[in-house]
């Protein structure tokens, strides 16, 4: 779209008043207030004191099936469609999203000039120094209605198995959702310890519609990529799927 804009660009310090209701909600619409792609990592750790550790950006109509809202944290991001991108760290110009007010009475200085890249297709920072190893894999729950939710567990040398930076919390905006479990919540992005063959991942899967339903990797990195079997076990039948062979079809 053509545009046109009158007026000062944004530079400098932007502090932003956020609303507070309660810890389920606080939900805050803000975005990039400046010319430049800002980076959404920086902009994060800047703001660990006074909002949760994940974005959603909204894309699709709200009340389709499954979440209309793409999630982003420092642990890797989660889609809404097969074949859409997830969000890449980078947040355009003008480019809005949701954050969860901590803590009431903030007022954080939310945006900074040091969250601007001047090079925004530049990896060029990144490269001075090591990047933490991620082994992460992605599964996708879908129908043949067009149902679509997609859940993301990461393995990080400095995540958690509870909640930490690294973990998106479900939104929760969908009665069709497979999410994963901590502290009895629904989690979009789980992050957990450096990768153990033991490990087991607690998964929920709820639907309000009922039929045939298939849970699938829908893509995955680091040593998920290179070998390592993901097992899919259904508490409720006890049957057992290698997801990296073959998906699993249940009937809910």
């Amino acid at each position: 779209y053509p545009g046109e804009f009158t007026g000062l660009l944004h530079n400098g310090d932007i502090p932003v008043t956020l609303s507070y209701t309660d810890a389920q909600r606080s939900y805050n619409l803000v975005g990039n207030p400046y010319p430049t792609v800002i980076d959404a990592e920086t902009f994060m750790t800047a703001n660990t004191t006074s909002i949760e550790n994940t974005l959603y950006f909204w894309r699709k109509t709200n009340g389709a099936s499954g979440s209309a809202y793409a999630t982003y944290t420092a642990g890797g991001a989660t889609t809404t469609e097969p074949g859409i991108p997830a969000p890449n760290g980078k947040i355009q110009v003008g480019q809005g999203f949701l954050v969860q007010e901590k803590i009431a009475g903030l007022v954080p200085t939310f945006f900074t000039n040091a969250m601007r890249e001047a090079s925004p297709t530049s990896t060029q920072f990144y490269k001075t120094k090591k990047v933490a190893e991620k082994d992460r894999v992605w599964l996708n729950l879908t129908n043949t209605t067009g149902v679509f939710s997609q859940a993301l567990v990461a393995y990080l040398p400095d995540a958690t198995s509870g909640v930490d930076r690294y973990d998106g919390k479900y939104i929760n905006d969908s009665k069709i959702a497979l999410t994963s479990n901590i502290n009895n919540e629904e989690y979009t992005i789980q992050s957990r310890p450096a990768f153990d063959v033991s490990d087991v991942v607690a998964l929920n899967f709820k639907t309000n519609i009922d039929g045939d339903y298939t849970i699938a990797i829908d893509h995955a990195d680091g040593l998920f990529a290179n070998g390592q079997d993901v097992y899919l076990v259904d508490s409720k039948t006890g049957v057992e799927t290698n997801l990296k062979t073959s998906s699993y079809t249940f009937t809910a």
